[in-house]
Order: structure tokens, then sequence, then C-alpha cells
């Protein structure tokens, strides 16, 4: 099929992302193409529900970026606006009250908006990793290394945060070429521990070199992850209460 006429078709079926969001996150609406079951050339679903054994012994790097959703849902009618009555309604028709009480705990001085956007940037990104981790770790085959994006682009005046794709220019090293860079001093050093370990990961299956913290696979007794960031540094299981509160699924 030609490209343009798979451009076409995509906008011909494509949906507002922002439209998706702002009735319930995980909105079939968000991705209009993606891979699909097809019984012969996907005979099944890779990680639902549990790990398929074609490609176990190949090792995963999975992550997410700290505050992913928050660009996405700077174009939802309540962003800035949101008040705690407003949140608690939200939290109660997708996530439920314990976890108003839970993040407002983590993040005392964060306002309902920024809450919201928490919430949505974890259940379906920062949890999504996760639990795709887990299931490959029960499928007992090569190691996963799990990791967090939390380098804050300096563009808008910081209010994207560690923003979706922002990882991105730092993998590939080309960070002067997008302006959510920014002009920082610890771009380049930024660049080159994620970039390398990329890298790594590529080439042997083990992203770990001299300019980071020794750098564990992820298991269910330790949870391991690199937190990328102007130090990265190693931290075990972080958001331990975050996570049971996304296992269980409500409040």
């Amino acid at each position: 099929m030609p490209a343009e006429l798979l451009i076409e078709e995509a906008e011909a079926i494509g949906v507002p992302i922002a439209s998706g969001l702002a009735g319930a996150a995980g909105s079939e609406q968000f991705m209009p193409f993606q891979a699909v079951v097809d019984g012969r050339i996907l005979p099944a679903h890779p990680m639902d529900p549990q790990a398929s054994p074609l490609g176990a012994d190949v090792p995963v790097l999975v992550g997410s970026t700290r505050d992913d959703m928050k660009m996405i849902m700077l174009g939802v009618p309540w962003f800035g606006s949101l008040d705690d009555v407003g949140l608690a309604a939200l939290a109660g028709g997708m996530f439920g009250p314990e976890f108003v009480r839970a993040y407002r705990a983590e993040r005392p001085e964060a306002t309902p908006s920024e809450l919201a956007c928490a919430f949505v940037t974890d259940r379906v990104m920062w949890w999504g990793g996760i639990d795709w981790a887990q299931r490959k770790i029960a499928a007992a085959g090569a190691p996963v290394y799990v990791y967090r994006f939390d380098f804050v682009t300096p563009a808008l005046g910081g209010i994207l945060g560690a923003t979706h794709g922002g990882e991105i220019p730092f993998v590939f090293d080309n960070y002067p070429l997008t302006p959510m860079a920014g002009d920082r001093p610890e771009n380049a050093s930024v660049a080159r521990a994620v970039s390398e370990a990329f890298v790594r990961f590529a080439q042997q299956g083990d992203p770990n070199h001299s300019g980071l913290p020794a750098w564990s696979p992820y298991t269910l007794d330790r949870r391991t992850t690199m937190i990328f960031d102007a130090e990265s540094h190693v931290e075990d299981d972080p958001r331990p209460a975050i996570r049971e509160l996304h296992t269980r699924g409500t409040g």
C-alpha cells in the first residue's frame, strides 16, 4: 500500500486526541491505526492476557516520561480551571476517591489539573509499562529493563514537565534540532547517558555503561528503575503506594 494512501486513510478515520481523553482515559479513539491479532501474521496478542512465548528470549527496554499525558491534556476544556470538586468527580468516574487521597499525599503542592494529568499519565503510560514488564517477567525469559524520563523541558515555561516524547531527542542525541530541549548545560550529558544506554541495549541486550549507575533488570522483588534526569539515578520500586492503586485498578 502506498504510504500516501495510508496517511490519507488514517486522517479520514482519526479523531482529535484531546476529545478522546476529555471523556475517559484510554479511549478506543486514541489510536485509530494499530496492529491487530489476525490469527495469521499475528496469531495472538504479544502481552495479553500473558506474554507470548514468541520472543521470550528477547530482552526488553520499556519506560515512560514522568508527565507524558500533560502535553495532550492541555487541550481539554477543564485544564487550568479544574477545582477539587471537579477533580473528585473526574476521579470518581475513572479512578476512585482513594486515588485523590494518595496523589494528594504524594504531591501536596499540585493543582487539581496537574493531579488529573498525573492520573491519566500513570494509568496509560507509567502503569502500562510496569504491567508490560511484569508480564514479561512472568514468562521467565530474557530480562527487562525499566526507565522513567524525568528531565523537564523548558519549553512553554516548563508547563509540560517531562513531556510526551521528551526522551526521543536524547535517545538519538540530536537534541539541538528541537526547541523542546532548550539551551541547557545538562543537555549534552543527558544525551550521552540516554543514547549510550539505548545503543548498548540494541547491541547487546543490556543498557549498562560507564556513564550511568549500575542498572539491574526489573524484578518483582526490587523493581529497579533507571530515572533519567540531569543527574540520572536508580530507584527500587519508586512510588509503591501509587503502583498498588493501579494494580488494583479501583479506589
